[in-house]
């Protein structure tokens, strides 16, 4: 624990040395609270993380990155914001129309919603197309099915996402 503490000191100093234009630097301020967050569960620093992400989108323009709008996206799922992550998905989508973590996310925005399970199921196979190995876009795939109601093909789906050949997340 004391390394991650080291850790939050660190992002605590640059961010007083992170110019206010620069958003890639920005973004990866975001990104390391936000891991952090996860490895912690301590709600500050996914504050701090809220915080720079949203000084990103808002003030970057054009100049935000897909990952951005992606890491933006992750974090209004995660507080059950899913308007807002769908939005966030498809602009990093716009900014990169090959991201797959993106398409991923947004099919299972669209999962969870049960909206546009058509295009829900396009993403994910677009994106199992592009990764045909990866676990975790093979379930998202099986969850589209099972969300369609093709039951058949969410069962094959998920059996292969557990097959020792899979790369595991």
């Amino acid at each position: 624990m004391d390394d991650l503490k080291v850790a939050a000191d660190w992002l605590a100093v640059l961010e007083t040395h992170t110019p206010q234009d620069a958003i890639a630097e920005q973004t990866d301020l975001a990104n390391g609270w936000w891991s952090l967050y996860l490895r912690t569960g301590e709600s500050s620093y996914r504050d701090q993380a809220r915080l720079w992400i949203d000084r990103v989108v808002a003030a970057g323009g054009e100049r935000v990155t897909a990952e951005a709008w992606v890491l933006k996206g992750i974090m209004s799922e995660a507080a059950g914001q899913l308007a807002a992550a769908e939005e966030a998905y498809r602009k990093g989508i716009e900014k990169d129309p090959a991201q797959s973590v993106a398409k991923n996310n947004l099919a299972m925005v669209l999962v969870r919603n049960q909206a546009q399970l058509d295009e829900a199921r396009r993403l994910a196979e677009a994106v199992v197309a592009a990764h045909p190995r990866n676990a975790e876009y093979l379930d998202t795939l099986a969850q589209v099915h099972a969300a369609s109601q093709d039951y058949p093909q969410a069962i094959a789906t998920m059996k292969k996402a557990v097959e020792p050949s899979v790369d595991q997340a």
